[in-house]
């Protein structure tokens, strides 16, 4: 499945963003991005200190899961540091989360035949149980994905709280650990330490369910090298850098119904047409 023209748009200003991440650091380079575009595009929300967090609004139905799929080489040859690349998809509910790990782990299905075809097939998805149960430095492949709810890593979560406890089975990750990376009061051989040391890239599907305080706690126990959202209705503290609008889509036959666009003049009037 070859990328629609508003999804190359939208992987071509991610690579336009890295390269000003690259050469000018958070701040300066979301200043430098929108400066070049001559958009004055405001002051970057630092929600996770030392660590890029930005946004692609997509309409629904626009093929945010493909984008996402499409961008993990462009980030990780900017960002990762080691040959291990490590993605945590995180995503709002358990039927998108069953979804996306049927889809990503089905080698004829698009989005895996992408992953595939950027990583020589060297590729490796994690539902939460794999990870307390198989994830071991031989199971390790160029790019290793792990699929999870946002509800899973809130450390809260008393089902999910094995991730933050020592698991035997990570034996083999004892000499890579480093101590500055791990989390503290977390047992040293822990999932959540093992992700940590990975500076993992960090896929956050329908973003605007991950603001609350809890989740940015969340966000900020990943130890992410890089966060990347992807939603149709971004909250104002989102740095969005691409912006796809609904008659893109419908350019592409990606809507069959007609799209009419109109501006009412306060909230009561969009509900009385709606209805």
């Amino acid at each position: 499945m070859e990328l629609k023209s508003y999804q190359k748009k939208a992987i071509n200003d991610l690579k336009s963003y890295l390269e000003c991440l690259d050469n000018s650091g958070i701040v300066e380079g979301w200043d430098k991005y929108w400066q070049d575009m001559g958009v004055n595009a405001g002051k970057y929300h630092d929600k996770i200190k030392a660590v890029p967090n930005i946004c692609v609004k997509v309409p629904t139905g626009g093929g945010k899961t493909f984008i996402a799929c499409a961008s993990i080489k462009v980030i990780s040859d900017v960002v990762s540091k080691i040959d291990k690349i490590f993605v945590i998809w995180l995503v709002p509910s358990e039927a998108i989360l069953t979804q996306t790990l049927k889809n990503l782990k089905n080698p004829k299905h698009p989005y895996r035949e992408r992953l595939n075809a950027d990583f020589n097939s060297d590729v490796e998805i994690f539902s939460s149980n794999d990870l307390l149960t198989k994830l071991n430095k031989s199971n390790l492949k160029s790019l290793n994905i792990a699929v999870l709810s946002f509800a899973s890593l809130r450390i809260n979560n008393k089902e999910m709280r094995k991730m933050y406890q020592q698991n035997g089975s990570l034996l083999d990750f004892d000499s890579f650990l480093d101590d500055r990376e791990n989390l503290e009061d977390v047992e040293k051989l822990s999932v959540i330490n093992v992700i940590r040391n990975f500076k993992p890239i960090v896929i956050v599907d329908e973003s605007h369910n991950a603001k609350s305080n809890l989740s940015i706690e969340m966000l900020e126990n990943l130890n992410a090298s890089f966060i990347y959202e992807l939603t149709a209705t971004p909250k104002d503290s989102s740095n969005i850098i691409h912006y796809t609008n609904a008659m893109e889509l419908k350019q592409e036959n990606m809507v069959k119904l007609p799209v009419f666009l109109c501006n009412f003049v306060n909230v009561a009037s969009v509900i009385e047409n709606a209805i």
